[in-house]
């Protein structure tokens, strides 16, 4: 499989560390490539290692990936491999009083050589662009997100809300964890991105598109991307993870 991709980690201007954490496995033998990307939540440096562990964890599993004969196989796959995540970052969060209550965001994609299966879990976003149209696949697991499908605010008025920060689903936050799973097929030179919020809560989408499609290099859209993320502010943790097809 060739693929071009760039992933890239900033800690911003605000923080003191960074507690988001992103990996990546490309399984040429089966034709398929594997990204993640976790923002981490906790105090004493927590939610970096439950970040780190999730990452870790989703893959350490991609690397034993084999093969599957459809997209319902590897949608087995992926959220199998999720729920052990999971059950990690849990096991570490209670190993540890320091730890309590840590979790982290997910948010994947598996590349095919004929589509892409995503899944998320919490607020860290997978887009897809094409012609210059960028669509969001995944949904927020957030309260914002939850009052904008109650129709209580717009999605322009959950951009500025006071709890725009707080998710309702987080890998580590129970035993168990609900995943969701999103099959898109694609075009060459359709552009794939996974972020963090660090990302989309400083530069709008139309933004993030423009600088996408103006450079031609992912590792220059990519550095693009993060330094005007922290010229806006850089108030949080920046991951990107840019996929060009």
């Amino acid at each position: 499989m060739i693929i071009n991709f760039c992933t890239k980690t900033d800690t911003g201007k605000v923080r003191r560390a960074n507690q988001d954490f992103c990996g990546y496995h490309v399984a040429d033998k089966y034709d398929i490539a594997f990204f993640v990307v976790a923002d981490g939540m906790g105090g004493h440096n927590a939610g970096e290692i439950a970040s780190s562990v999730a990452v870790c964890s989703f893959i350490d599993a991609a690397k034993d990936f084999f093969d599957v004969e459809s997209h319902e196989g590897l949608e087995r796959f992926i959220k199998h491999t999720i729920k052990r995540a999971n059950i990690r970052v849990r096991a570490r969060a209670m190993s540890d009083t320091r730890f309590k209550g840590m979790g982290t965001t997910l948010v994947t994609a598996a590349v095919t050589d004929s589509f892409v299966l995503f899944a998320n879990v919490g607020d860290s976003r997978a887009y897809m662009i094409r012609n210059g149209v960028m669509e969001q696949i995944t949904k927020d697991h957030s309260y914002v997100q939850y009052l904008v499908d109650q129709k209580k605010i717009s999605k322009e008025e959950a951009s500025s809300h006071p709890r725009k920060n707080e998710i309702t689903r987080a890998l580590g936050a129970e035993d168990d964890v609900e995943i969701d799973v999103f099959l898109q097929n694609y075009n060459k030179g359709d552009c794939i991105l996974l972020c963090s919020d660090g990302l989309t809560n400083m530069i709008s989408e139309t933004q993030i598109s423009n600088i996408i499609m103006d450079n031609a290099s992912v590792y220059e859209a990519v550095d693009k991307l993060i330094d005007c993320a922290n010229n806006a502010g850089g108030k949080d943790n920046i991951t990107v993870i840019l996929i060009r097809l």
